[in-house]
């Protein structure tokens, strides 16, 4: 069996075989996992295939950043702290930032736009742990009960 014939069968078995980075992955129904040894024998072709195929994410965010700019310069003044020790993750502050956003009867903006917004004033992602070097929210901060001196100074 060809690597493009086993893309088929596992496709029209209902089943999904993709690339994570340069790893190859599969969610395969109960009736396929006798294909597993397949999978492994032509891994690499399998790997090569969808790699040829496959579409490219986009480097830059689909909506026009410059649109939250301004709000997120707002939000970031009134809810965030600034701090070298702290490290905020970046869906608590995209959620956070969306709330404040539809609480200004506004519109949020994806993830992908608000961590170009991020990039774009100099913040640091983690590219594993999705933490934003130096960056959190004033609510948790307050929470953790760390650092009672920085919630007493306004934020950059």
């Amino acid at each position: 069996m060809q690597a493009a014939e086993i893309l088929d069968v596992v496709s029209d078995a209902g089943g999904l075989i993709w690339l994570e980075g340069d790893k190859l992955r599969a969610r395969l129904p109960e009736t396929l996992r006798p294909l597993v040894e397949t999978l492994r024998e032509h891994k690499f072709e399998i790997i090569e295939l969808l790699a040829q195929h496959s579409v490219p994410l986009p480097t830059e965010p689909l909506y026009d950043p410059a649109e939250w700019r301004t709000a997120f310069a707002r939000w970031m003044a009134s809810d965030c702290i600034v701090h070298w020790r702290l490290h905020g993750s970046v869906g608590g502050l995209h959620v956070a930032f969306s709330e404040w956003e539809v609480g200004q009867d506004e519109v949020p903006c994806s993830r992908a736009v608000f961590e170009w917004l991020l990039r774009e004033q100099g913040w640091e992602i983690h590219p594993v742990l999705a933490l934003v070097d130096g960056l959190m929210l004033r609510k948790d901060l307050g929470m953790l009960g760390y650092f009672p001196e920085l919630l007493l100074r306004p934020s950059r």
